[in-house]
């Protein structure tokens, strides 16, 4: 342990006895000093940004999970309910389902893979058609030993045409029935709402249908860079008025020999307009 003090002692003498003569030229120097004080103000804003940098990117993501875990909570809603303004836009024939979306970075699944793209949202809903409950009366025609009857029903979303023959005992009843389904309109819409103090902006996904057609929404997802928020999984970026470069160049540099012409490469600090 002492040999390593000693030699520790030695090296660090020589080093300030090598380099003490041109640590007192360039103090006695005007220019040493300001370009230090300019390399010190610097590296010193560098830092700072680095730091304000960090602090708002935590308060990004911890904003980001409070927002995250309310679109958790949130259930299908019947938006024309709460807002006038809707119901007035929409009408009588359509209806509006709403549910915030859980903004978390997406990951291939099998699918994705196979179709060999980058999904950046996914939505899942389930749609319900009203059941069919109609009582329809039909004058028989036919022989007396068959009795038909015909059925033409319309109610949307449903056309259902039937016909009914019933034979005397001990034969049984024939139905020939044929239903039809309308098509089922449905206009999904993704929206953003205004960044809170945070700078978070709240996802929502919404699906405007027929009023004989209920929207459930099950999980729905998106990146968060959909509405404009920036990646969590990235580094902090370093684009700013300062910017650490890689320095090479030919100039005057000090050396143990005083000022002289060298070539130099090392660290330093861009600035970016």
């Amino acid at each position: 342990m002492t040999f390593i003090i000693n030699l520790f002692t030695k090296l660090a003498a020589t080093f300030v006895l090598r380099w003490l003569p041109v640590v007192r030229a360039a103090v006695a120097n005007p220019r040493v000093i300001i370009v230090a004080l300019a390399g010190s103000l610097a590296l010193a804003v560098t830092v700072e940004q680095a730091r304000i940098a960090s602090v708002r990117r935590h308060a990004l993501v911890a904003a980001l999970e409070i927002s995250n875990l309310a679109a958790e909570r949130d259930s299908t809603r019947n938006t024309a309910l709460d807002n006038q303004r809707v119901a007035h836009v929409l009408g009588d024939s359509l209806k509006v389902a709403e549910i915030r979306v859980v903004q978390v970075t997406q990951h291939l699944d099998a699918l994705d893979k196979a179709l060999g793209r980058e999904r950046v949202a996914r939505y899942v809903d389930n749609i319900a058609v009203d059941s069919l409950r109609r009582v329809v009366h039909a004058i028989g025609s036919g022989r007396e030993t068959v009795r038909s009857a015909v059925f033409d029903i319309r109610q949307e979303p449903y056309t259902v045409a039937a016909q009914v023959d019933i034979p005397t005992p001990p034969d049984s009843a024939r139905i020939e029935l044929h239903v039809a389904i309308d098509p089922i309109p449905i206009e999904a819409r993704v929206s953003c709402s205004r960044p809170d103090g945070q700078g978070i902006k709240t996802a929502s996904v919404s699906a405007s249908s027929p009023t004989w057609a209920t929207v459930r929404f099950g999980r729905v997802e998106q990146s968060p860079e959909v509405c404009g928020l920036p990646s969590l999984n990235s580094g902090p970026s370093h684009r700013g008025l300062f910017s650490r470069r890689l320095v090479v160049g030919v100039g005057r540099a000090l050396t143990r020999n005083g000022w002289r012409w060298a070539m130099f490469a090392g660290a330093g600090i861009g600035i970016e307009l």
